[in-house]
């Protein structure tokens, strides 16, 4: 069986080269564009990303726990993908033909930036991120992708000069994404002997293929639909400022959503074999150290927030500092529905109740979105982001609590909870009394590290963490090796 711990590796490496290109860019990005720019191009990428979530129609999960149930029986392997692969070419090619329509027909003012972005479109058509994932095999991803996230970065900062260069960045992204998508393909045959697909067989994908596509559309509404209602009520530069806190609490959701990405098809193929034993257990580490995590980024983020954003963007993004402090309250909630969805939910294919919980949150951020946006502008979309978030979370709870020992995972994170909050204080502390600017930031981030980092070692030894224990011996046997070299 592939390694756990290799597979979290590089799949947090994916996602952080996923985030890479704009967030590395973003500061440059922010000052040639400006906040109208960076909110056009979010608000024309948002419109597409409707196409793009119909191109996946849940490929993603069903796919990937498909592929992972079946993958010790290489004929059975190999009909599935190729069943699998031809739906979703199929819907992806009726994507692409649906929004090359709704362009033409209905788009007016930058209908250049609409067309460049359809390229997502067509990337999604050739993506199979779901069938390495279900093998277990995320180096290839993270290889194909490392040269051409390079290439993008360099691309921007060589091609993109001023304001008139919006499309430009447009189509270096767009491409870079198609590039990413269509180098994979290659390293397929190692593992796939393509048959004809069955259309009897093929059909019976579609079923599962709707139901987690209904859980997708939900997400939509308060991921996508934020943008998009934005921009319609407000004005671009609150797009731009809103797009930007989004890039920077990107990096701890990206790292959050590798850990899941992982844990799926390793628990689909744990349930289908009936071993409960190592569900149980890895269960119960995984929402210990996605609290460990997404605490520490929670109060980390929240406590230098103010400063970074127009550190880091720009005066003109003075406005993304509490946005981004808002937005860091959606963290650990996300990051512990995510443990149950990844490794309850779709694995244990209670798909009905996985989709129920995320319309509820869907249900909540619209309402929200059409109360506070025309009052709050950009900060109303983040405190409907933040209510459906809560919700989300909470609805997953409760339809999973006869399953499993609820209670017992939310005091898991009543430690961290208080070291955070010693993190956020002491961060906030140094805020005070230091001058703003690059030097502050780094001395923020060292002590709020320190501090947590500190508390939440002592914790884990004093509990027996046995992921801590072991990582404790490997680091007592290096230090032997290299005394003893």
């Amino acid at each position: 069986m592939p390694s756990l711990k290799k597979n979290v590796l590089y799949q947090s490496v994916y996602q952080i080269l996923v985030l890479l290109a704009p967030l590395v860019t973003a500061p440059y990005v922010s000052r040639v564009l400006g906040p109208e720019g960076v909110g056009l191009n979010s608000w024309t990428f948002s419109v597409a990303e409707y196409f793009v979530l119909v191109a996946m129609l849940g490929i993603a999960n069903h796919g990937a726990r498909t592929i992972a149930r079946v993958r010790g029986d290489r004929e059975r392997l190999n009909r599935e993908f190729s069943d699998l692969l031809f739906v979703h070419v199929l819907v992806s090619a009726l994507a692409v033909v649906a929004y090359l329509v709704f362009v033409l027909a209905f788009v007016e003012g930058n209908r250049t930036l609409f067309a460049i972005q359809g390229l997502w479109i067509v990337a999604a058509a050739l993506d199979l991120n779901w069938f390495f994932s279900g093998i277990e095999q995320f180096g290839v991803i993270v290889a194909r992708n490392t040269v051409i996230k390079l290439a993008t970065i360099i691309s921007i900062f060589v091609f993109v000069r001023g304001p008139g260069d919006l499309w430009v960045y447009v189509a270096i992204l767009a491409l870079g994404a198609l590039l990413g998508q269509a180098s994979v393909w290659p390293f397929v045959t190692a593992h796939i002997t393509y048959r004809r697909p069955v259309w009897a067989s093929a059909i019976t994908h579609i079923r599962p293929l709707l139901v987690l596509f209904a859980p997708v559309v939900a997400v939509s509404f308060y991921r996508i639909t934020s943008r998009v209602m934005l921009g319609a009520m407000t004005s671009e530069a609150q797009v731009g400022f809103y797009a930007n806190a989004e890039k920077i609490i990107g990096i701890p959701l990206g790292l959050i959503g590798a850990f899941a990405a992982v844990m799926l098809p390793r628990m689909s193929n744990l349930v289908a074999s009936g071993n409960e034993g190592d569900v149980k257990r890895l269960m119960s580490t995984s929402f210990r150290y996605v609290w460990l995590v997404g605490t520490a980024l929670t109060f980390g983020l929240a406590g230098i927030g103010l400063e970074l954003a127009p550190l880091f963007f720009g005066e003109d993004f003075a406005a993304t500092g509490p946005l981004i402090v808002g937005m860091a309250v959606t963290i650990p909630f996300m990051a512990f529905s995510s443990v149950i969805r990844a490794q309850c939910l779709i694995p244990r294919s209670l798909d009905k109740k996985f989709t129920a919980s995320l319309f509820c949150g869907a249900i909540v951020s619209v309402i929200a979105n059409l109360v506070l946006i025309p009052r709050l502008e950009a900060v109303g979309a983040v405190i409907a982001i933040v209510l459906a978030e809560i919700t989300v979370c909470v609805v997953q709870m409760i339809s999973v609590r006869d399953l499993l020992p609820i209670g017992q995972y939310v005091r898991l994170g009543a430690f961290f909870l208080v070291a955070g909050i010693a993190m956020f204080l002491s961060v906030r502390g140094i805020a005070a009394i230091m001058e703003s600017g690059v030097a502050m930031i780094v001395v923020q981030i060292v002590v709020g590290a320190a501090v947590y980092s500190t508390a939440s070692a002592v914790y884990l030894w004093r509990v027996k963490d046995g992921v801590f224990l072991e990582a404790l011996k490997r680091l007592d046997r290096f230090r032997g090796s290299r005394t003893a070299a």
